[in-house]
């Protein structure tokens, strides 16, 4: 139970969560951050063009091979779940007005502040969110690399000041009345119709580990209105 009770907080952590010339010692704003992210990954005109966002993810867990699943169509759409050896450990699903969570056999409608958020989180590059509700946090390093820090609520945000893409993200949760810090790392860049996205991601919680690579992504392609019912 123990190992399923933190795959638990790897899914919490997953459904959760770039040219700045001469910035490297002085501040920067939340706009030339994610215009930077933007130019980075491919532009943020085309970035605007993508509707659907489908991955399917695989890993390794307690020696048990992890299958992850997310969908999400515009404007607030989102499907997540997470396989253990075959067997659904969680699933995650909202259909714009509502929605559910279903761990192991159990399922639990949404309360009001999960639909609340949910509905706020209208974009598949969370970036444009950004500009609306992040706030500068200053610089500090990322595996001996400077990076720019944005933040909101319990979340922040990690962009290599060099190459202006994202390389962690870190969520402070709080369950079962103990509190926990999640860190996820992105790495291993690739491109996708001209985008690039993160194939690899690193997610440590409680002091536990996972890494997952993802096998399949695709852009408004494989998923529809059906998918969140």
């Amino acid at each position: 139970m123990k190992r399923i009770y933190y795959l638990f907080f790897f899914i919490f952590t997953l459904s959760a969560f770039q040219n700045l010339s001469g910035q490297n010692t002085k501040n920067a704003s939340v706009k030339e951050v994610v215009d930077h992210y933007f130019k980075a990954i491919g532009g943020r005109e085309k970035a605007a063009q993508i509707k659907t966002f489908y991955t399917i993810s695989k890993g390794v867990f307690a020696e048990k091979e992890i299958l992850l699943v997310k969908k999400r169509m515009l404007p607030y759409y989102h499907y997540s779940s997470m396989s253990l050896d075959g067997y659904l450990v969680s699933e995650n699903i909202f259909d714009g007005k509502k929605g559910r969570i279903i761990q192991q056999d159990i399922e639990e409608d949404f309360d009001a502040a999960q639909t609340k958020r949910h509905r706020e989180n209208r974009s598949i590059f969370p970036e444009f969110d950004y500009l609306k509700n992040a706030f500068y946090k200053g610089i500090e390093k990322v595996n001996g690399n400077k990076a720019h820090v944005l933040a909101l609520e319990n979340t922040k945000i990690y962009y290599d000041i060099e190459t202006g893409l994202k390389v962690k993200g870190v969520s402070s949760k709080n369950k079962l009345g103990r509190s926990f810090e999640q860190e996820l790392f992105f790495s291993k860049y690739t491109a996708v119709k001209g985008l690039k996205f993160p194939s690899r991601l690193r997610i440590v919680v409680g002091g536990k580990e996972m890494e997952l690579q993802v096998q399949t992504l695709s852009l408004n392609n494989g998923v529809s209105a059906g998918d969140f019912r």
